[in-house]
């Protein structure tokens, strides 16, 4: 959706689907903000500038005559068809990139690194494009009996190597293409960690129970006659 404001000509999303992970992740707390009659307008502003791609206050200076074309772009966005894709792959450049998935199940590795990135603290956006980094890997792909195959290549933690994914990731990942991954995995191992911290909270328990102290005596037995 073409739009002008102050004089300036912007594309806006009008698509839920051709939102970005990191535009998304913006859009995400301020959808979950009530919205009331003193920051209306605000509200509109900000979410504006997210389907406009462009960085936070930049409407800000806006004339006040271009008011009504924030609520414009916020009623011409559709969020009512949210894909239910499980992407396989995709190609950025020249290089093919695998998905995790769902019956794939974890490495050793992957969960490990996984595990810390969900402990540690961070900016909620680069969380969600570190894990990705771990679940979306170049890779290649098989066919076979008019069937398909794609496999990743193996898991590389190097902070160089993340980082640059990461980078890759921000501005050519669509949410559609991590939705599924970060919610599916992220209470995989939410589920797991709950589940062996009960466990250990059990064994912790046994060992603090008392031991009881049987008193030891002589035994007697009577002779058959």
């Amino acid at each position: 959706m073409k739009i002008t404001i102050n004089n300036i000509e912007y594309d806006a999303i009008t698509d839920l689907n051709d939102l970005t992970i990191v535009q998304f992740m913006k859009l995400e707390p301020l959808i979950a903000n009530e919205v009331n009659e003193y920051n209306k307008e605000l509200y509109n502003m900000r979410i504006s500038e997210i389907l406009c791609d462009v960085e936070e206050n930049t409407f800000d200076d806006a004339p006040l005559s271009d008011m009504g074309k924030f609520e414009e772009i916020l009623n011409n966005f559709n969020t009512s068809k949210m894909s239910d894709i499980w992407p396989t792959h995709k190609m950025i450049g020249d290089t093919l990139y695998v998905f995790k998935q769902e019956s794939d199940g974890f490495t050793t590795g992957e969960f490990a690194t996984l595990k810390i990135l969900m402990t540690k603290d961070m900016d909620p956006i680069r969380r969600a494009l570190n894990m990705l980094s771990i679940m979306i890997r170049p890779g290649t792909s098989e066919v076979k009996e008019e069937k398909t195959f794609y496999k990743q290549e193996r898991l590389d933690t190097h902070p160089l190597t993340i980082d640059s994914r990461i980078e890759l990731f921000r501005d050519n990942l669509k949410w559609i293409d991590g939705q599924k991954l970060i919610s599916f995995f992220l209470t995989t191992i939410k589920e797991y960690l709950v589940n062996m911290n009960s466990s250990m909270g059990s064994q912790t328990s046994l060992k603090k129970q008392p031991v009881k102290k049987v008193k030891s005596g002589k035994a007697t037995s009577k002779k058959q006659v």
